[in-house]
């Protein structure tokens, strides 16, 4: 199981979030299932081609949002918005390369040290926000506190995940002995004593 699952939220008033370790749309692609539709092998092909790698993110709307079209537009435009403002504050691009480490995950961390060393680090995966009704009288300042606590739970999975790849190294104990043994002063040795010549 991925480390980011234990660090996903719970109870979110204003979206469902689903998570996948995987590269999956969590749609039901009715075209792609029927072998009769005429666009049936374009979009096969599409889906193929479609390269599994970086952030998989999209946001869905349903009855459950609005009954009014307009107000659904509406609502997954605000939750889009608000989940693109928390990458770019986090010092994530939109397909999930991390371009600043300290902005999202702190100045001391695995993330960091492979930016540093410039290899390219990001987050990997599939997310769907689906917006729910009380995203629209909502706070756009409460929404993204939501996308917040997203975006930090798949920065810290990301963090548990190069730990577990990239373990700290462990001093060898042969060598950390003989460093013991450097550091320990030597005790200079006691002064001969002159001969006793009393009968």
């Amino acid at each position: 199981m991925s480390s980011t699952v234990r660090f996903l939220p719970k109870n979110l008033k204003f979206f469902n979030f689903n998570y996948s370790p995987g590269h999956t749309t969590f749609i039901i692609h009715h075209v792609v299932q029927d072998f009769y539709h005429p666009l049936y092998t374009v979009r096969q092909r599409a889906m193929k081609e479609r390269e599994k790698k970086g952030l998989w993110w999209h946001v869905t709307v349903g009855p459950n949002t609005s009954r009014a079209r307009v107000v659904r537009s509406w609502a997954r435009r605000r939750l889009r918005n608000a989940f693109l403002d928390t990458l770019k504050e986090k010092g994530v691009d939109e397909d999930g390369i991390i371009l600043k480490a300290a902005e999202g995950v702190g100045p001391h961390t695995t993330i960091k040290a492979m930016l540093e060393k410039g290899e390219r680090v990001g987050i990997t995966g599939s997310v769907k926000m689906h917006a729910l009704s009380g995203i629209v009288p909502a706070k756009y300042v409460d929404v993204k506190r939501e996308t917040d606590m997203v975006v930090d739970a798949l920065l810290k999975g990301l963090e548990a995940e190069l730990q577990k790849k990239n373990p700290p190294s462990l001093p060898n104990k042969k060598n950390q002995n003989s460093v013991q043994q450097q550091r320990t002063p030597k005790r200079p040795a006691p002064p001969n004593r002159p001969k006793s010549t009393v009968k």
